[in-house]
């Protein structure tokens, strides 16, 4: 993307959000906000800075106040930023900061989408690696911190009531089942090929125990039980892998084997036979 394109897009969101409303204030004057603060910050304020500003705003929105948000001016005894003021006080009173009664939603959704339209803007391959790295190290360093793990009487308590109340409600009527989810898998079955990936592993293994399957009546339903089968082991390793969560953060997820996926996903039945 060229240095101006971004700017492009911009100017012709601003373009419909006047249509939308003509009579709203100060919109070129915002455009020269961000092509000024382009040309100084570079991308960073449209990915950085601007979506920090939404984050301010849908606080605000949460506690019915927008609060002083760092970056961007106030002008005297006012409580909104100069930035967006034309839109933003039609969310927020600009002397109170409250938020105003009977607020058109159409101008909060504008809102919106000018602060947040380059939030996940793609970034060079070379951030991307960096993010991607810091994600899972910061993974890696929570599931080592979670090792070690200790919970004084207080918190034992409480988790063995949690326990006590949720587990016993976590059994299924025997119509529900399981399905294949959307998503990717380990192995990189794709439609049928799953379906045929999970009638291989029970003919071969001979049992759904080791999923927990028993529990929902599953297993019964397959005749292919082996009386003194040893419990099968999984075959294949979930994969962890970063998304892109922000310009500035990845998250991590794992692409999981897919009899662990088809057990993850509820509301379907097998199929009689293999499609």
């Amino acid at each position: 993307m060229t240095a101006n394109r971004p700017l492009c897009i911009m100017s012709g969101l601003l373009d419909d959000v006047r249509r939308f409303d003509p009579d709203l204030k100060d919109l070129d004057r915002d455009l020269l906000t961000i092509e000024s603060r382009f040309k100084h910050e570079g991308l960073s304020f449209l990915t950085v800075a601007l979506p920090t500003f939404a984050l301010a705003f849908d606080r605000g929105l949460a506690l019915r106040r927008l609060e002083h948000i760092p970056g961007f001016a106030r002008n005297r005894g006012r409580q909104i930023p100069k930035f967006l003021s034309g839109i933003v006080s039609r969310v927020f009173d600009e002397f109170t900061g409250h938020l105003l009664q009977d607020v058109d939603l159409s101008h909060v959704k504008s809102v919106r989408q000018i602060l947040l339209l380059f939030k996940k803007f793609g970034l060079s391959e070379e951030n991307t690696d960096a993010l991607d790295k810091k994600a899972k190290t910061k993974f890696f360093s929570t599931d080592d911190e979670l090792v070690g793990l200790t919970f004084d009487d207080t918190r034992r308590h409480f988790l063995k009531m949690c326990c006590q109340t949720i587990l016993p409600n976590l059994e299924r009527e025997e119509e529900h089942v399981f399905k294949h989810g959307p998503g990717a898998v380990a192995e990189g079955h794709l439609a049928n090929s799953k379906w045929r990936a999970i009638w291989e592993f029970i003919q071969m293994d001979g049992n759904l125990d080791c999923l927990g399957m028993d529990l929902f009546g599953l297993s019964d339903r397959i005749d292919l039980q082996k009386p003194d089968a040893e419990p099968p082991v999984l075959r294949g390793r979930a994969k962890l892998i970063s998304v892109a969560k922000n310009s500035t953060s990845r998250r991590t997820i794992t692409i999981e084997p897919v009899v662990l996926q088809f057990a993850q996903q509820p509301g379907s039945v097998l199929p009689e036979r293999v499609p």
